[in-house]
């Protein structure tokens, strides 16, 4: 596997791991009441912010590359959470574009919680993987 392969295989990795940053409101709401689940960490804009940041920390580690890698990682990574957020039953609804609109977003497929439903959507993350690995592999 070339350079190239293994930038896209890490940022892979590393958009699946930062996937699950938007859930931290839930252990900061033990420590500040106010916090809401689904509030502002459950937004397009604060996916900008994570990809900003990781994409400062990459950027350092592997130079031009890891710019472009951090971003879309910590973007990616909140994008696809809210999107899996979208399809659940949800209390609050999801507001991606916060604080620009509070149009809320819930399709109410399934339940958060449902174990089956999950399971697709990490099969389907990984066919979404593995579709991209083939496409980026043949640039």
């Amino acid at each position: 596997m070339g350079a190239h392969m293994s930038s896209v295989v890490l940022t892979c990795f590393l958009m699946v791991a930062f996937s699950f940053v938007p859930d931290f409101d839930i252990p900061m709401r033990m420590i500040r009441r106010k916090t809401k689940h689904r509030g502002i960490t459950h937004t397009f804009l604060f996916g900008v912010v994570v990809g900003a940041l990781l994409s400062i920390v990459l950027g350092y580690a592997f130079d031009r590359l890891g710019w472009l890698m951090g971003f879309v990682a910590g973007f990616g990574g909140t994008a696809s959470h809210l999107l899996g957020d979208v399809f659940t039953f949800g209390s609050p609804q999801v507001r991606p574009l916060y604080p620009f609109s509070d149009k809320g977003l819930v399709l109410g497929l399934f339940k958060a919680s449902n174990k089956r439903a999950n399971n697709v959507m990490i099969v389907l993350g990984i066919v979404a993987f593995t579709v991209s690995y083939i496409v980026l592999g043949s640039l």
